[in-house]
């Protein structure tokens, strides 16, 4: 056969699917090797009506001419051609018996050399979609010859290398083998942000393949980061779902992306500030489940790319001295996400923040996606993530249903769980260790009190050893997730004897695996909850295999009152002392100072404001006193009664079953009331919700707190 025609067919007058067949049916006489493939081609990218299924007579015949003359000599039917018509009939599913031996005679007898770049990528993709061996893989990296031009690579070269590469990562029959050749191309082509498709696949198959191993392409790979980034440029606010999808899959291969070396720390490859900052600042839109999945992925790989890999500290710095509270300047007003104050310019991206926070479909994204979205949430502190939460502690309140039932095996089935440990009968887990750290952690860092969550770790999780790919070591998994366990319990105010009977025993038997900054955690979290004494020997343990950090100065503070003594010497506390400094408010409310103003008021004068523990309350209430402030005192008759107003950060939110929330004081607050009432001072707490909006109605309102109705000389005059 030729591989022209020497006369052109009669087109039909409209090309409809039947059209096309019954003129091939009435004129097979016109139609050369060239015509057959055009054909098929048009007939398959047309919208076919239920007739032209794969099952029609004449699409079958159709198909078994093309497959019989690509077989009997597939170079005199043309390279372009046989690559065209195997391709089109891939990208659609047909099966057809003639195409296995198609296939293999063409994998021996087509001329490599004489296909295009293009041709060469739709046979990759051909085989790959038909799962079907080759050593055309093998062979590609011979006959692709770089060479470098000034000009960068036509866009069709550029699509044609993506499909390439990702076939080579899911090639069968054979191990992924790097083509250098078509891999060292890529420093050259200047890449738009239009073909995110394209890049998708390229960032996808270096990790597949291993490239970032390889240092001998190490600078082929920095200078096609480098174009890359330099080329960036996409309308976010018209984004297609496909394009949105491969967007996610771009941002997580560039969150992953790392040079490999033995025995040494992981290099970060990428440094991409356009793209980094493009995506960051995006206005992104909702939409389907999908979509929103895809948004998650999106503003993880942000955060990741930011605060560094996974494998950082999930505790944070707070917890190292855990009773200094700083206050927001108008604590009554939340920072929103979409319009982020100073200190949360660091916030991933608003607009996806937003997105999922108010969609009604987001409990939908299962809690794999939501237990990632909370984590970023309490990365970048966005305070406006109720419903997020809340979804959180939905899906644990199903999740407990089902452990309650015995139905475990139906979490991946009701979209909750889908991992190696939730889907394992014979665990008791339903997440990894240090996935429940990782949730615990954000729940005590933005203050959310999980009823359902806490139900699960009290009845449910067992804290065994999972294999978790992102736990590079045990200290990852469960041992910093024991640690943030017990920093949620503390922060929450409530004490679970199982878990820190884990705990406990992890610590004593594994002590190497914890890290002095998780040891300090959990001497905090007994001493907040009150249970010194109870865990009196794992405390001294502790205590004993430190490292001098500044919330010691608050385990000695909390224990002095329950009589365990923790043998610290002058030194040691000089050390603390010095260490710790002294310390004064972090920073005065509005709600603060207008209380004080009021008390000042109704008092005559008599309250002192910011008075530490060792200020006209006795003296030497503690040798801590000084490092722990009170709002307010009133001299009453000699005796001190301490004022607290308490802003929102001194509460939890809490969700409520029918739907609402409310607040709760956190395990801080109920420490800090529960040390002074053991010393002996008299705490009048104002919340607040309850401070009055109306000026006129402060001043009654903390009479009645104080239990004063009348004036303060009035009731000084009659005592």
């Amino acid at each position: 056969m030729s591989t022209g025609p020497s006369a052109h067919p009669t087109p039909p007058c409209s090309e409809t699917v039947s059209n096309l067949l019954n003129h091939w049916n009435s004129n097979k006489s016109l139609y050369t090797d060239l015509n057959l493939s055009t054909l098929l081609t048009r007939v398959l990218k047309s919208p076919p009506p239920p007739s032209t299924s794969p099952s029609s007579p004449l699409l079958t015949s159709l198909i078994t001419v093309v497959l019989k003359s690509i077989l009997s000599s597939p170079s005199s039917f043309g390279p372009r051609q046989v690559g065209s018509s195997l391709h089109n009939l891939s990208r659609h599913k047909i099966h057809h018996p003639l195409l296995p031996p198609t296939l293999t005679s063409v994998s021996a007898n087509l001329d490599l050399k004489s296909c295009s770049l293009q041709t060469l990528s739709v046979l990759c993709l051909t085989y790959t979609n038909y799962g079907h061996s080759t050593p055309i893989f093998d062979k590609i990296n011979d006959i692709y010859k770089y060479e470098p031009s000034s000009n960068g690579l036509p866009s069709k070269s550029v699509f044609s290398l993506s499909n390439i590469l990702i076939s080579y990562t899911r090639r069968v029959g054979g191990r992924t083998t790097i083509p250098f050749n078509v891999v060292k191309s890529l420093e050259d082509e200047r890449w738009g942000g239009s073909d995110v498709k394209g890049l998708c696949s390229v960032f996808y198959s270096l990790v597949g393949m291993g490239c970032l191993g390889e240092e001998r392409l190490r600078g082929t790979l920095e200078g096609f980061f480098r174009n890359v980034d330099e080329g960036w440029g996409m309308d976010y606010g018209r984004i297609s779902d496909h394009d949105l999808t491969a967007l996610s899959h771009l941002m997580r291969s560039v969150a992953t992306l790392k040079w490999g070396e033995e025995g040494g720390e992981k290099e970060e490859v990428l440094n991409m500030p356009k793209l980094k900052e493009s995506v960051r600042n995006a206005r992104f839109r909702g939409g389907d489940v999908k979509r929103l999945n895809n948004l998650i992925n999106i503003n993880f790989s942000l955060v990741v790319l930011k605060v560094g890999p996974d494998d950082t500290d999930d505790i944070e710095a707070e917890v190292d001295n855990p009773d200094v509270e700083a206050e927001v300047d108008n604590p009554d007003v939340e920072a929103e996400v979409d319009n982020p104050s100073a200190s949360n310019k660091h916030i991933a991206n608003v607009s996806i923040y937003r997105i999922l926070n108010q969609s009604t479909k987001l409990a939908e994204c299962g809690m794999e996606r939501l237990t990632m979205l909370c984590w970023c949430c309490a990365r970048d502190n966005v305070l406006s993530s109720n419903n997020i939460f809340k979804a959180i502690d939905e899906g644990f309140g199903k999740v407990n249903s089902l452990l309650e039932a015995g139905e475990k095996g139906k979490l991946k089935e009701s979209g909750l769980f889908d991992n190696s440990v939730s889907n394992d009968l014979g665990k008791s887990n339903v997440i990894t260790n240090k996935r429940l750290g990782n949730i615990t952690f954000s729940c005590a860092k933005l203050n959310f009190y999980m009823p359902s969550l806490i139900e699960y770790i009290e009845k449910y999780h067992r804290f065994e050893e999972d294999d978790d790919p992102q736990a590079t070591s045990r200290h990852q998994g469960r041992a910093k997730g024991l640690s943030n366990v017990a920093w949620f319990f503390a922060r929450t105010g409530i004490y679970c004897e199982r878990v820190f009977k884990h705990l406990e025993e992890d610590c004593f038997a594994n002590l190497d695996e914890w890290d002095p900054r998780c040891r300090s955690v959990v001497m905090w979290s007994i001493c907040i909850l009150g249970k010194q004494e109870r865990h009196e020997k794992f405390l001294k343990f502790l205590w004993k295999n430190r490292q001098v950090c500044p919330t010691d100065a608050q385990v000695l503070l909390l224990t002095e009152p329950t009589g365990v003594d923790l043998d610290c010497t002058e030194e040691e506390i000089d050390v603390l002392k010095k260490m710790v400094g002294t310390k004064g408010r972090v920073s005065i409310s509005r709600g603060q100072d207008e209380v004080f103003g009021y008390l000042e008021l109704i008092t005559d004068g008599a309250v002192s404001e910011e008075r530490n523990l060792n200020q006209n309350m006795g003296g030497g209430a503690s040798d801590w006193g000084e490092y722990l402030n009170v709002d307010a005192v009133v001299n009453d008759g000699g005796k001190n009664l301490v004022v607290e107003y308490n802003g929102p950060q001194h509460y939890l939110t809490a969700f409520e079953k029918d739907g609402g929330y409310g607040f709760q004081e956190n395990g801080v607050t109920l420490s800090k009331m529960d040390w002074l009432k053991k010393r002996g001072y008299e705490v009048v707490v104002i919340p607040f919700w309850e401070w009055p909006e109306e000026a006129e109605e402060r001043e009654e309102y903390l009479r009645t707190k104080l239990g004063r109705r009348r004036t303060w000389a009035e009731w000084k005059g009659k005592g």
